[in-house]
């Protein structure tokens, strides 16, 4: 037979509040969890086994950190007050070459201050997508940020180039060409420097040549753009309408995607 007991409510809340807040840091999520199903059902969501953890929250630079692991961490949170401004950070933190898994990697900077990533996913042969969220000004060094992501097949960001002082700032790939991505983004008006990153990727579509295009300042001057041969005939066949200032993809409009490039943006497009 079931005795009823006192119990202080305002403890058993702030108890049950302790627990999920720890089932949520564990299991990478933010979400309001219900007693008990969510919990049962947040519990059994976080991954089983491993040393390495599956969410981890940046503290250092995480030079090399994951290098040659055979269990990578799949989410990466880093804190604005952990990122410095100065140095490579993760410099080939996913370097996978080593690795039996094929994982998709999540990294959340949560945070404006630009910083370097130098080959973060340098030989990343495990790594299948990579999401980057938060409010990243892409800077990184003459290496790139991606050399020989062979299994690579989403690149889930959005380049900005805002803070990029040299060409080589800009460098996404400097080795390796990768014929798996199809689709990446661009921040508009944020490209000042004559590049030719897109080279290396040489399944994009349409509407990531137009994003690149959009990124493309057009108050420089003697800049050029590199593509490759079947990338210059997307541009060529491209149409559309110019608005605000950006190429809007239109089969009914009568503008080309080089047209916009060399016209609006005064850059030479090169093969």
């Amino acid at each position: 037979m079931a005795v009823d007991k006192l119990v202080d409510s305002t403890q058993l809340d702030a108890d049950l509040t302790s627990v999920a807040n720890a089932i949520r840091t564990k299991g990478g999520t933010s979400a309001d969890l219900a007693f008990p199903a969510g919990f049962v059902s947040a519990v059994n969501a976080i991954p089983t086994g491993g040393t390495t953890p599956n969410y981890l929250d940046c503290a250092t630079t995480l030079e090399s950190i994951f290098s040659g692991s055979s269990n990578m961490p799949q989410k990466v949170s880093c804190a604005p007050a952990k990122i410095g401004q100065t140095g490579h950070f993760m410099t080939r933190a996913y370097e996978t070459g080593k690795s039996n898994a094929t994982i998709d990697v999540e990294i959340d900077f949560r945070q404006t201050t630009p910083f370097a990533l130098k080959l973060t996913f340098y030989q990343a042969y495990g790594t299948k997508s990579i999401t980057i969220t938060g409010n990243l000004q892409y800077c990184t060094s003459y290496d790139g940020f991606l050399n020989y992501p062979v299994a690579l097949q989403e690149v889930n960001m959005v380049f900005d180039f805002t803070s990029c002082a040299t060409a080589n700032d800009c460098r996404i790939a400097s080795l390796g060409s990768n014929n798996h991505i199809t689709d990446m983004r661009f921040a508009p008006n944020t490209l000042s420097f004559s590049i030719d990153f897109i080279t290396k990727f040489t399944a994009v579509n349409a509407a990531t040549l137009v994003s690149l295009a959009n990124c493309l300042k057009d108050d420089v001057t003697g800049q050029t753009l590199t593509v490759t041969s079947g990338q210059k005939a997307i541009c060529d066949s491209t149409m559309g309408v110019i608005s605000g200032g950006l190429f809007v993809e239109d089969q009914s409009g009568s503008v080309t995607l080089t047209d916009f490039i060399t016209n609006t943006k005064g850059w030479t497009v090169s093969v």
